[in-house]
């Protein structure tokens, strides 16, 4: 199972969530019940298992991959059968996420419309910094009907608003540093 991990954590780390691996697997049945036969050099007393993985199932790991899911297994016979008939590609992500992270890069923008920082002193004349703006506020609805965690990430150098370099907001993008960048606007 350690080699089906392996590829099910290599395409998670390019956001591949929606696979099968298909693996060789040879099972057990009582001896009397096990007949060994070659069909076109192929043991019939080996199955192949179709294993996939459910990311988003609890908020300790969310999108790594600990654990597979064996779906079905194809049994090897003259006509060949899947074990179960499952379905091969069940509803995987539900509308819940169990409040794993949604992490957001914020760029200052500074524009009317646009995602910004506004920074007060509070009651307790504590300071504090919120964000704002028509995209947080859409990226808000969504990460709250999602049931996610916002994670606010600090702004990759040369991402500032007046560089407007993308290259390191990339890097941290594939690195799952962050998921989604706030406030663009038309300046790139």
């Amino acid at each position: 199972m350690s080699q089906q991990i392996d590829i099910l954590h290599f395409f998670s780390k390019l956001r591949i969530y929606n696979c099968i691996i298909i693996s060789q697997e040879h099972y057990v049945v009582e001896k009397e019940y096990r007949i060994h036969k070659q069909v076109n050099d192929v043991a019939t007393d080996m199955k192949f298992g179709m294993c996939t993985w459910f990311p988003y199932k609890s908020s300790d790991r969310c999108t790594e991959v600990n654990n597979i899911t064996l779906l079905d297994s194809w049994v090897i016979s003259a006509q060949g059968h899947f074990a179960k008939n499952s379905d091969l590609f069940p509803g995987k992500i539900s509308n819940r996420l169990n409040g794993c992270p949604m992490k957001a890069v914020v760029r200052d923008a500074h524009g009317d419309f646009t995602t910004k920082y506004v920074h007060y002193n509070d009651s307790n004349g504590n300071f504090r910094t919120n964000i704002k703006g028509l995209e947080y506020d859409l990226l808000k609805i969504l990460y709250e009907q999602l049931n996610m965690t916002f994670v606010h990430v600090p702004t990759p150098e040369g991402f500032e608003f007046q560089k407007g370099s993308v290259n390191n907001l990339i890097f941290a993008m594939f690195a799952k540093e962050a998921y989604i960048a706030l406030g663009v606007g038309n300046h790139l």
